[in-house]
């Protein structure tokens, strides 16, 4: 059932108006009743914040580009005709380097804080401490690229939780902040901001999939599709190369999108349109393009916040709803390779961002998309996807390794995506771990899973040659490669329903 928690259309939009009504607060005479509240909000915005640790092998690099695609003029520009440029950031494994971490948003890039006396009720971004080092050399091997597109207004530093998550396991994380549709980009010549066309109001309802909204969607769907795959060009095109930090070490063989919101359904008709696509993940994004009418051939998973639609599991009560149900359920009766579904206990749209580790003060927090009770003082996190051609890692290892993974043992037969969440943000009984050695049946996988104690409906939410993790679920997932199996799961990203 829905409840009252605003819908994913047009939130940083709500929130700049939230903020403003923090502005008038602010102004308002010292009572005996605001003081004491703005000074505490002053202390706490102020307060230095740390993302949450990834907790894979790898140390982080970062690298930012700005690339100009020669081949499209951009539709977005509000003044005459350009080319389309684009800045992107790319996370990725790093050799092990003794050097000052960078900081969150640097430059230029620190004017996706809210302005002025707005500005006032968020954590102040040079307090927001990153585990990224810039420019730094790349950790030896060749390794898969996720191209990542954010949600509508949104630039891809906002998502530095996910990224270095993703990283630290062993991905070339490249993210895409698209121009005039984000709030801010910062290019060659300095900040450009969002235009109509890249952020056009008819987005701002309840129904996307109707009327102007839904024209709009699906001609911006396009252009946004076509950035990942410019960008993923233009990795590849990074990795040939003789110089620079990537030279050598793209796996051009190997690539997956992903997005959240608007950036989850343009990751969808990205890897749609690219036949390399080996997979593709959704983060609470509704579908649009005609990837909803043909389907994918590749794995792919869709993951919801509590009361979301879009893996076409709900109870639908807004036309809205019932709109992304239809898309999703399209989308997976078309779709011909396996699909994952799941939706997060608690979760609201802005917990797949870095907003989870922002302090926001009243009353910009209560119109946020964002359940603290979720992420608590902390990020969530996640890791939202283990690709089919994940990397492994020795299971004993307690620390950061420049050595690359050993390939995938060729006796495991299961691929699986990865939906956890860190232990320190579980509770108790929500996930277990047991070990499962190569080459075993499933059912001697469930045999090690209930003898480590695991839940007896357990489903296998991730087996690799060293372990599985499990959780309680309905359903089970199927091996890579077999007929599509459908499961809502309820400890996807371990988090469990009572």
């Amino acid at each position: 059932m829905r409840t009252a928690t605003p819908r994913h259309r047009g939130h940083s939009r709500r929130l700049t108006l939230a903020a403003a009504a923090l502005a008038a607060v602010i102004l308002l005479p010292l009572t005996a009743a605001t003081g004491p509240y703005l000074v505490y909000v002053a202390v706490r915005r102020t307060t230095t914040i740390t993302l949450p640790e990834p907790d894979g092998l790898y140390p982080i690099g970062r690298i930012s580009q700005v690339w100009t695609d020669p081949q499209r003029s951009d539709p977005l520009s509000p003044t005459q005709p350009v080319q389309r440029r684009l800045a992107v950031w790319i996370w990725y494994p790093a050799s092990p380097v003794d050097t000052p971490i960078s900081p969150y948003a640097p430059g230029e890039w620190n004017g996706l804080q809210l302005g002025g006396l707005p500005g006032l009720g968020e954590s102040s971004f040079q307090q927001i401490r990153t585990h990224v080092h810039d420019n730094i050399p790349t950790a030896p091997g060749r390794f898969p690229m996720v191209i990542f597109e954010p949600g509508l207004g949104f630039a891809a530093l906002q998502y530095s939780s996910l990224a270095e998550q993703i990283a630290s396991h062993g991905y070339l994380v490249v993210a895409v902040t698209p121009t005039f549709s984000a709030n801010l980009t910062v290019l060659e010549n300095g900040p450009v901001h969002q235009s109509p066309n890249g952020n056009p109001p008819s987005l701002e309802t309840d129904d996307l999939h109707s009327g102007a909204a839904a024209s709009d969607a699906a001609r911006l769907l396009q252009i946004w599709a076509a950035d990942a795959r410019f960008a993923r060009d233009q990795t590849q095109q990074a990795g040939r190369s003789t110089t620079g930090i990537l030279a050598g070490h793209v796996d051009g063989r190997r690539i997956a999108y992903l997005g959240h919101s608007f950036g989850g359904a343009a990751a969808l008709q990205a890897c749609t349109d690219d036949p390399r696509c080996q997979a593709a993940a959704d983060l609470d994004g509704t579908q649009f393009g005609d990837v909803v009418h043909r389907g994918l051939r590749t794995p792919l998973l869709l993951i919801g916040s509590q009361n979301s639609c879009i893996t076409g599991s709900c109870t639908p009560t807004q036309r809205g709803d019932q709109a992304d149900q239809q898309a999703a359920s399209e989308l997976i009766t078309h779709s011909t390779g396996p699909v994952w579904r799941c939706r997060i206990q608690g979760a609201e749209h802005f917990n797949f961002t870095d907003y989870g580790a922002y302090y926001l003060a009243a009353p910009c927090a209560p119109c946020s998309p964002l359940d603290r009770s979720v992420v608590g003082a902390r990020s969530p996190s996640p890791t939202p996807i283990s690709l089919p051609f994940s990397t492994t890692r020795s299971a004993t290892s307690g620390s950061r390794s420049s050595t690359p993974p050993a390939p995938r043992s060729p006796k495991s037969r299961h691929h699986r995506f990865i939906a956890d969440r860190r232990p320190a943000l579980l509770r108790a009984g929500d996930t277990c771990t047991a070990a499962a050695p190569a080459g075993r049946t499933d059912q001697q996988i469930r045999q090690s899973v209930a003898r480590a104690g695991c839940p007896p409906r357990a489903a296998l939410l991730r087996w690799s040659s060293e372990s599985v993790s499990a959780g309680t679920a309905e359903g089970r997932e199927a091996p890579y490669g077999s007929q599509v199996h459908h499961s809502e799961s309820r400890a996807c990203w371990a988090s469990t329903n009572p």
